[in-house]
């Protein structure tokens, strides 16, 4: 199996690729190739906002994070959005950001997240393989990986 590791490759340049994400090889064994198809047009709710901004807080120090006013109404959401959007960050409530502080701070309190967060692993490594049966071109992106232990990490704050 041919394989190799792109350690400064960006998470727009990883999704741009043609390879099969590992969230993609899930879906089709788990659900359907209807079910994978489906999902390349569709609109990422607030719950996942809430998990972006935990993976950058743990991660990258929540720079690409802003706190945004209490609701997503008038004015000020509109005016902080453009603030956000011209920053390169993502833009939550008041109340969503909060709590994603909060989870994050939960998962830096543990031994296994400050490992993730720790200098000798890398975080966001974009690893790609070909399939020897099947030709396929894969890909995966990890949130972090223990170089030394060979130990992959990947952050969720889902239920499913």
């Amino acid at each position: 199996m041919t394989m190799f590791t792109a350690d400064n490759m960006s998470n727009a340049e990883y999704h741009a690729t043609d390879a099969i994400s590992s969230s993609a090889v899930k879906t089709v064994h788990g659900k359907s190739l209807a079910h994978w198809k489906a999902q390349r047009n569709f609109t990422p709710t607030p719950a996942m906002a809430i998990g972006t901004a935990v993976h950058d807080m743990v991660l990258e120090d929540g720079n690409g994070v802003a706190r945004g006013p209490a609701d997503r109404r008038g004015n000020a959401w509109k005016d902080a959005f453009a603030d956000a959007e011209a920053g390169g960050k993502l833009l939550l409530t008041a109340g969503d950001y909060d709590t994603a502080r909060n989870v994050a701070d939960s998962v830096l309190l543990h031994p296994v997240g400050q490992r993730m967060a720790g200098d000798d692993t890398v975080n966001e490594a974009s690893f790609f393989a070909t399939d020897p049966e099947t030709g396929l071109e894969l890909k995966c992106r990890p949130d972090s990986y223990w170089l030394d232990r060979g130990i992959v990490y990947d952050i969720k704050t889902c239920q499913s």
